[in-house]
C-alpha cells in the first residue's frame, strides 16, 4: 500500500506586532530548510514577535527540532521573541516531554 506524500507548506503573515508562521506537514530533514527560508527574512530590525503555529504538523524529527532551535537563536540575535503554539500531541511529546525545550521555545 502506497501512502501519499504530503508536501510541507509554510505560510507567513505579518502585522504591526510581528509575524506568524503556519506550518502544515512534517517538520523534518526535507522541510526544515523551507521553515528557515521563510522565517529568517522576516526577522528585520526593530524586533517583534514571531509565532510558529504547528497546528498542521504531525511529525517532527531531530532536524525539525534543530530548525526551531536555530530560529530561536536568530530571533534572539535580531531582537525578536519566539512563541511556538498549537503543538499536536506527538510533536509536543518529542519537543517538550522528551526534548525539554518547552521553555526555550516558549511553547504555549
Amino acid at each position: 500500500m502506497n501512502v501519499p506524500v504530503r508536501a510541507t507548506v509554510v505560510d507567513i503573515t505579518t502585522d504591526s506586532g510581528g509575524a506568524t508562521l503556519r506550518v502544515d506537514g512534517d517538520l523534518d530533514l526535507a522541510s526544515a530548510p523551507l521553515l528557515m527560508d521563510r522565517a529568517v527574512p522576516v526577522l528585520g530590525p526593530g524586533g517583534g514577535e514571531l509565532t510558529v503555529d504547528l497546528t498542521g504538523v504531525g511529525f517532527c524529527d531531530s532536524t525539525g527540532i534543530g530548525a526551531l532551535i536555530k530560529l530561536r537563536q536568530r530571533c534572539d540575535q535580531s531582537g525578536w521573541r519566539l512563541r511556538t503554539v498549537n503543538l499536536q500531541p506527538p510533536v509536543r511529546r518529542i519537543v517538550v516531554d522528551f526534548g525539554g525545550l518547552g521553555d526555550y521555545l516558549n511553547v504555549l
